[in-house]
């Protein structure tokens, strides 16, 4: 029983291109011209992380919210 070899076809799909190292993000910083190497991506994402906080905070901060109305007390 241990010579049994069976002659099915292969069905191996083609080797993905996968590096643990890189994240999308990264790969795609550096597809778009962003940056050079995996460093500066990792600046350049950094960078626009930073700049979207500080956007969210200056919107949350300046979005002209009023304080709501005192309540009046109907038992009075």
């Amino acid at each position: 029983m241990a010579d049994v070899q069976y002659q099915e076809p292969q069905y191996g799909g083609r080797p993905r291109s996968f590096d643990p190292k890189r994240s999308w993000l990264t790969k795609i910083t550096i597809n778009t011209g962003l940056a050079k190497d995996d460093e500066g991506a990792q600046r350049v994402l950094l960078i626009l992380g930073v700049v979207m906080i500080v956007i969210a905070v200056a919107i949350w901060k300046f979005s002209g919210s009023s304080p709501l109305p005192p309540i009046a007390d109907p038992g009075m």
